[in-house]
């Protein structure tokens, strides 16, 4: 089956038998997800330069174990770009709730990357209140107060001038995502034209900019929440997933959230960068599915049988 997009810029096409493109609309916005698989429902929350693009080699490998949702957030992707959707993760968080609602989800495993890793850390600290259930959550490389990397781009990029200077290089972003990719990866020559090709698709869509700036507009404002919904979420059984060669969240970060986590284990992908699940993903793919199962046989089982950090 080959899926395009429906709306007028289309989306890199998906070759797979299992997964289907779909639209919903969410609170006003018109959303673009792909899905398919059966199992416990596993919400796929991409980063900030991302869309579901991101997880195209990992969603048929995960739809063995779960029913996949990976989303377009709202300005990104080929999801919509109006009504301009809020940028703070409480408004993305929310938005990620009130869809799991649309599809009936009650209880659901999170996937975030990056700045979707503070998304689903947010979301899940709010769940309880929309009588959703999180089993667990997968945090690849999560946005956090203790990871330095990329503060000054984001506090210039939030700013009046700075967000005006991004918009008037919008033209040129796209072509540039290529480097951008290079510098995300362990390996450099890991990135294809392929990738280059389907991530730029994304950025191009008009409004893309301005949704991206209004993600870095609170920066600061957004790392203090996630470390505010760490108590919160600290029972869920968690998976934290790093590149050992990450350069945009600092691993030497992830001991601090192990350490607020009570049930969380940490994983590390030896050579790879801050992609992991599209630079080496079948390793990706084995770490994430046998978590998964670990999950769906832990059952009602209490949560400390995850407590074993390494």
């Amino acid at each position: 089956m080959r899926i395009f997009s429906a709306t007028n810029d289309v989306a890199p096409p998906t070759e797979s038998k299992v997964i289907q493109e779909r639209f919903v609309e969410v609170n006003g916005c018109h959303i673009r997800y792909l899905t398919g698989g059966e199992g416990a429902p596993l919400i796929m929350i991409h980063g900030l330069l991302g869309y579901s693009f991101s997880w195209r080699f990992n969603l048929e490998a995960l739809a063995q174990h779960a029913r996949v949702y990976a989303l377009d957030l709202p300005g990104t992707g080929f999801s919509g770009r109006q009504p301009v959707w809020p940028g703070d993760l409480i408004s993305l968080a929310q938005l990620v709730l009130a869809f799991m609602q649309k599809m009936e989800v009650k209880s659901a495993i999170l996937l975030g990357s990056s700045h979707g890793g503070g998304v689903a850390l947010v979301a899940a600290a709010s769940a309880k209140q929309q009588n959703i259930s999180i089993k667990a959550m997968i945090l690849v490389s999560p946005i956090n107060s203790w990871s330095s990397q990329g503060a000054f781009l984001t506090r210039v990029a939030g700013s009046f001038i700075g967000g005006g200077i991004f918009r008037s290089m919008a033209w040129c972003l796209a072509p540039l995502h290529g480097r951008i990719l290079m510098r995300m990866y362990g390996d450099p020559r890991r990135v294809t034209p392929e990738t280059v090709e389907g991530y730029s698709r994304g950025i191009a869509v008009p409004g893309t900019i301005d949704a991206l700036l209004g993600r870095v507009k609170n920066w600061k404002t957004n790392l203090a929440k996630v470390e505010e919904a760490l108590p919160h979420v600290a029972h869920i059984p968690t998976l934290l997933l790093w590149g050992e060669r990450d350069g945009a969240v600092y691993l030497s970060s992830a001991q601090q959230l192990v350490s607020r986590l009570h049930c969380a284990e940490l994983q590390v992908i030896p050579g790879a960068g801050h992609l992991p699940y599209e630079e080496m993903p079948e390793r990706f793919n084995q770490v994430v599915s046998e978590f998964l199962m670990k999950v769906r046989d832990a059952g009602e089982e209490p949560p400390s049988i995850y407590n074993s950090p390494t």
